[in-house]
């Protein structure tokens, strides 16, 4: 019983410090503490203005927010959040996110805190290579007293791979901190957390115009595959090899969207994440077999395939896969997770492999589509990156692109 008790006054210290830290949300113009403007608290602010206690820009900024706020969304962990004034510090847990924010043309001054892992790939990410941001962690070892300390309006995080999200999410939000959970890396529901995001950041048209270039690609690709009959899909096979040596299902959750738009049919599409049974490989006999490589790619120079190529060599020099289709046609592809989505790496440019697949899958039918032109666009436009494809960062390898083995 000693123990049990001592165990509940740590647990209260650890909550009575993180409310210290946190400072609750404060809405200008808010008189009455609801968290809203009302019209009479608008009237009450001119008329500060008129008495000159209160400026012009104040004044403007508590009718905006009487005309613009409360906004709510359902974020990815199924929370209803509500936003109550214009979100100006902004703290992200996972790389993924920031890749969104840049998006979106979020400003790098409303950036107060970072992951981690944003400086693990310092070609993508090149504007915290040298910066002195706070680091808080990632995915879910978050410093959490280091977030309340910074005092962010909003923490924008990956909800997490089970039911329930993250456990320092509900301590930050028992804290007051506001959390928007989003993985911005699935294919499926990207759309509309971009959506989401652009509506809680009042970038909506920025979410418009990216969205525009997105489901436009999309689109391209679904008009053509959608007509083509099941018997003419060719059954796709991906797999990752983990780094005990084992191979396993790339996540066929995710893959099974990505592989169905761009016209093909997953060998395995209801099996969930999992060491794979060979002999059910062979016997499902796929055309194609995608080998998803674990690889910071933006970091090398495009002409580096050597991890691909070997990636791809394995696939093809394993004996139980002699008789299968795709290692007898050579239909074998190597594609990296910078741009494989069942990956938090892969960020936003998940679309850029559903445009490589529909190549692979059906290159007669996608014959002028560039996929590397694609990802290039979405570098330059929409991450405001000085990145040439041409010169740096290898994603895909097939013996085709690199006949020269080079």
């Amino acid at each position: 019983m000693r123990w049990k008790c001592f165990a509940l006054i740590i647990a209260c210290t650890m909550l009575m410090i993180g409310s210290a830290f946190a400072q609750g949300i404060v809405v200008p113009g808010d008189n009455d503490g609801d968290k809203t403007v009302s019209a009479e608290e608008v009237a009450a602010a001119e008329k500060l203005a008129k008495e000159g206690k209160i400026t012009s820009e104040q004044l403007e900024e508590i009718k905006h927010i009487h005309d613009k706020y409360p906004r709510t969304i359902v974020d990815s962990a199924n929370r209803s959040v509500t936003i109550y004034k214009p979100i100006e510090r902004v703290i992200f847990t996972a790389r993924g996110n920031y890749e969104a924010l840049r998006t979106l043309k979020v400003p790098i001054d409303m950036i107060i805190g970072i992951s981690s892992d944003v400086k693990e790939a310092p070609s993508y990410h090149p504007e915290f290579k040298e910066s002195n941001l706070p680091t808080i962690g990632k995915y879910e070892d978050v410093d959490v007293e280091k977030v309340f300390k910074l005092n962010p309006d909003v923490v924008l995080a990956h909800p997490g791979g089970g039911i329930t999200p993250y456990p320092f999410i509900q301590q930050l939000e028992t804290s007051g901190v506001t959390v928007l959970c989003f993985e911005l890396h699935v294919p499926e529901p990207y759309p509309e957390e971009i959506r989401k995001l652009g509506y809680v950041l009042e970038r909506d048209d920025e979410a418009k115009t990216f969205l525009e270039f997105y489901n436009g690609l999309l689109d391209s690709i679904r008009n053509k595959t959608k007509s083509i009959p099941e018997k003419d899909k060719p059954n796709i096979y991906c797999e990752i090899k983990t780094s005990s040596g084992k191979y396993y299902r790339s996540h066929p959750e995710y893959d099974k969207y990505s592989i169905s738009v761009a016209g093909g049919k997953d060998i395995f599409p209801s099996e969930p994440f999992g060491e794979v049974d060979v002999e059910a490989v062979m016997k499902r006999n796929p055309d194609i077999i995608i080998r998803v490589v674990v690889a910071g790619t933006d970091e090398l120079n495009a002409g580096d395939i050597e991890e691909l190529k070997a990636a791809r060599d394995d696939v093809m020099a394993r004996p139980e896969l002699q008789n299968v289709t795709a290692v007898k046609t050579g239909k074998v592809f190597a594609i990296s997770t910078p741009i494989w989505g069942a990956y938090g790496y892969a960020g936003g440019r998940h679309f850029v492999s559903m445009a490589y697949l529909a190549k692979w899958f059906h290159p007669d039918l996608f014959k002028d589509l560039d996929p590397e032109a694609i990802h290039q666009e979405y570098l330059t436009k929409f991450q405001g990156l000085d990145y040439d494809l041409k010169k740096r960062g290898v994603f895909v390898y097939h013996p085709e692109y690199h006949p020269d083995g080079e």
